[in-house]
């Protein structure tokens, strides 16, 4: 488990580790529009890992959120 300020941003060293060149990352559109995971993305981008964004995630789910993102998965 990873904890701490930086704790996302250390997740990419563990995908590092962990030869994992491709990643999903699952939020509110507000933390886009915010730029609050840009330093995240940032990481991602520096350590040539893939990633895709899924931002329709509202406050509290429902089944219907979690059904729209498992299309976006499979996709």
């Amino acid at each position: 488990m990873l904890k701490g300020e930086h704790a996302l941003l250390d997740l990419v060293d563990v995908l590092k580790e962990k030869h994992l060149n491709r990643y999903m990352v699952v939020t509110t559109a507000g933390f886009i529009k915010r730029g609050t995971l840009q330093p995240f993305f940032e990481r991602l981008d520096q350590s040539n890992i893939a990633y895709s964004i899924f931002h329709d995630v509202k406050p509290d789910p429902e089944i219907s959120d979690v059904e729209n993102l498992k299309e976006y998965y499979i996709k």
